[in-house]
């Protein structure tokens, strides 16, 4: 086996493994990599069987083969059985046997090997035959299994609910949906998190925050704010922080925590019972709607009334795309767009491909810039280049790189259609609407990117804006993606083509017709997108637009590879009054100049 062809970071992931610190996000990697790669399995396997040995090498000997788990491994287990295995190795290699057996059994299954019991191998009645170092585990730990089964039976697990943009400090974001650590140190660095405790209480945290997760209805703030929302039947939830005990009686409350361990506590609804403990003895408040503390921390002085503010409790997370659907090959990599989630309004909206307003490359002006890669195209592509300018679900069919300017273009757009001077021609690409898009709370429009790690790991830069400027419109520039390159709610692309040219190309009818080179990627892209709210364009709601402009800023050597762009269809007005839209975008973390 050539290990110089495995993966670089699967070592890492095994290490994670072994130290019980694989997250869930990690996980689902490591299982991806054991159902696809037979190379990556044997590794696995040779690892695992390395720090068993290790571990027991003062062990006694061997004494029977064991029996391999499954057939398809092609390498049996190591020939040895190991008696009285200590709980950190039985955890270590039931989890192996997990992997293993979600990455061969053609079913999912939780990676934490205490999650479900429902895949250990069952008897029907004694017997006498040589046990397999897995089922040896079985029974050392059947107990331990099955009581944690019934725990999780019960859900008691803090589950991220969303995430919008979240990177944390040496963990990667988990998919959404997965089980938060307990008593691990979280470092939100960007963004913002949801997180839903087991009896309905959730948290909303912003950038930058410091948290733990103490219980399944405890949690810890060591820095940043924190919004909590306690509905009926969660009520006893409970917020610590360095400086007070913060009991939930049902409410709404918001707390936020500075660098040397103050805390302010602001009640927006309902009630909160505030414990402090000082040298003066142990201070009890209870905070009702309207009331705010300041808590110092100081062991010598009681709390203090201060001003009631509202502003930074957070009810929703911002509007924005925050997943996308389509079918995956047995490498896990998407071609297609199947469907999309967004948050429009603070409400969520699933669209079908069938639903989305489609949009069709009209123009395209590179002048000003170096060539580049002008096509993406399926790696079998036969037809006409004209369809990779059309709107279809595919990811693997696009013109990308367009030109641009550092400054967004204000003045009229200039194509061929409207001066045959090709120097006055406005580099970027122009994207006409099937059907006019209606501004709507949240975005409007959606923007899928191939994207590599060798660029931006936000996704690339543009400048964007209607094509038709009216009164009040402007351009605005993206900088971040709503789903970048670190999003777990990213996909890898398929395989595909590229087709160059060796000339800047000045208008889209030169791309119809010049020869291109064809050549095929030697890295590992990713889709990755973004959701546009056309009021951020200063387009009033309800008003509408049919052509939009796109530009690269040049602000680096990569162009912003757009591989569709869609509209989304309007929402009904009746359903969010002005107002709200507006405190929803004045909640958003933009990233928007």
């Amino acid at each position: 086996m050539d290990e110089k062809n495995l993966p670089p970071e699967l070592q890492g992931l095994l290490e994670s493994l072994i130290n019980e610190t694989l997250t869930p996000n990690e996980q689902e990697y490591l299982q991806n990599l054991l159902q696809t790669r037979q190379d990556v399995r044997k590794f696995y396997l040779r690892y695992l069987d390395l720090h068993v040995q290790l571990k027991f090498s003062d062990r006694r000997q061997p004494e029977k083969p064991a029996v391999m788990p499954h057939p398809q491994l092609e390498l049996p287990l190591p020939e040895t059985r190991f008696p009285g295995l200590r709980p950190a190795i039985v955890r270590h290699a039931l989890l192996a046997g997990a992997l293993l057996l979600a990455a061969f059994g053609g079913f999912a299954v939780s990676l934490n090997p205490f999650a479900s019991n429902s895949f250990l191998p069952r008897s029907e009645g004694p017997s006498t035959a040589p046990l397999s170092l897995a089922q040896e585990i079985v029974s050392g730990v059947e107990a331990q299994s099955v009581h944690a089964g019934n725990r999780n039976a019960q859900t008691l697990a803090v589950i991220l609910e969303q995430d919008a943009g979240a990177r944390f400090f040496q963990d990667l974001t988990p998919r959404v949906g997965s089980e938060m650590r307990l008593d691990h140190q979280y470092m939100l660095l960007e963004g913002h998190i949801e997180l839903l405790f087991p009896r309905g209480a959730r948290t909303i945290f912003d950038a930058p925050a410091a948290f733990q997760l103490k219980s399944p209805e405890q949690v810890l703030v060591t820095f940043g704010n924190c919004s909590v929302y306690a509905p009926e039947g969660s009520e006893g939830f409970e917020v610590l922080t360095p400086s007070t005990h913060l009991i939930d009686r049902g409410t709404r409350f918001r707390v936020t925590v500075d660098e040397i361990g103050s805390s302010e506590v602001h009640v927006v609804e309902g009630l909160v019972e505030a414990i402090e403990e000082t040298d003066r003895g142990r201070g009890q408040v209870q905070m009702v709607e309207g009331e705010a503390r300041h808590y110092s921390g100081s062991e010598a002085a009681f709390s203090s009334a201060m001003t009631y503010s509202a502003v930074g409790y957070r009810k929703n997370l911002p509007d924005r795309l925050i997943s996308f659907q389509g079918p995956l090959n047995s490498r896990g990599e998407i071609g297609q767009l199947e469907s999309a989630t967004v948050i429009r309004g603070g409400e969520k909206y699933t669209y079908l491909f069938s639903d989305l307003i489609g949009g069709d490359v009209t123009s395209f002006c590179e002048s000003g810039t170096s060539p580049t890669i002008n096509f993406i195209l399926p790696v079998d592509f036969q037809g006409d280049r004209k369809v990779l300018a059309l709107h279809d679900d595919s990811f693997l069919t696009g013109v990308v790189n367009p030109g641009g300017a550092p400054v967004p273009a204000t003045g009229k757009i200039l194509t061929p259609k409207e001066s045959d001077d090709s120097s006055t021609w406005t580099p970027g690409m122009t994207v006409r609407f099937r059907d006019r898009v209606v501004n709507s709370p949240g975005p409007d429009l959606l923007i899928f990117e191939a994207q590599t790690a060798l660029h931006p790991l936000e996704g690339d830069a543009f400048h964007i804006r209607p094509v038709e400027l009216l009164p009040g419109y402007h351009p605005i520039t993206i900088r971040s993606y709503d789903l970048g390159m670190l999003s777990p709610e990213s996909y890898p692309l398929q395989r595909f083509a590229l087709l160059a040219t060796r000339d800047c190309i000045p208008r889209l009818e030169e791309l119809f017709e010049q020869s291109m080179a064809h050549s095929h990627v030697s890295v590992n892209y990713r889709v990755v997108a973004t959701g546009i709210d056309l009021s951020d364009m200063g387009i009033p709601l309800g008003e509408s637009v049919s052509e939009i402009f796109i530009q690269d800023p040049l602000d680096d050597e990569f162009r912003i590879d757009p591989v569709m762009v869609v509209g989304l269809p309007k929402v009904a007005s009746e359903n969010h009054s002005l107002t709200s839209v507006q405190s929803n975008r004045e909640q958003k973390a933009t990233n928007k100049e």
